[in-house]
């Protein structure tokens, strides 16, 4: 009898691993929300990349997932230190790291198109492809990501520091 219950116990875990993986909030931190939408907005998410999905306002975002507008359409995004990001028509991004209780860090990948990075009180680290963006506090900047270069950096309002290959920059 011991046997049969070490069996379901077993997959008693295996089933709950499995239903978590599928269900939202399962104790990873989201690092963005999404607020707003307007037009056509998708999502996909980390286990299916490019598997698109109509989103909605109130949607999490975890390592992985990616969010999408259409032609003529926008969305907002709520990041997890009350940033937000704010993407344009035809625009690709995907969060690809955990943000960290002791770091304001987040790593995008703004695969195409363009967002607005607004930041809240406290400056904001950002893992770009090119290197380091380290974007000051109730700061304002452009992103674009562009055929040539990874992405581009517009400073509308505030100060960002950039730290490459190359050195740091302001």
């Amino acid at each position: 009898m011991r046997g049969l219950n070490w069996t379901i116990s077993v997959v008693i875990v295996g089933l709950l691993a499995t239903a978590c993986d599928q269900c939202l909030g399962c104790g990873a931190v989201d690092i963005a929300t999404l607020v707003q939408t307007q037009g056509k907005v998708a999502r996909d998410f980390a286990k299916a990349e490019r598997s698109w999905k109509p989103a909605s306002q109130g949607d999490g975002f975890q390592v992985g997932d990616g969010l999408r507008t259409h032609a003529k359409s926008t969305a907002v995004a709520q990041l997890f230190d009350g940033s937000r990001l704010q993407l344009g028509a035809d625009t690709i991004i995907r969060f690809r790291a955990q943000p960290s209780s002791q770091k304001q860090q987040a790593k995008l990948d703004l695969q195409a198109g363009e967002a607005i990075l607004e930041t809240g009180l406290q400056p904001l680290t950002l893992d770009m492809k090119m290197g380091k963006a380290r974007i000051g506090a109730k700061s304002r900047v452009r992103l674009v990501a562009s055929v040539d270069d990874p992405v581009m950096l517009d400073v509308e309002m505030g100060n960002v520091e950039l730290d490459t290959s190359r050195g740091k920059r302001s």
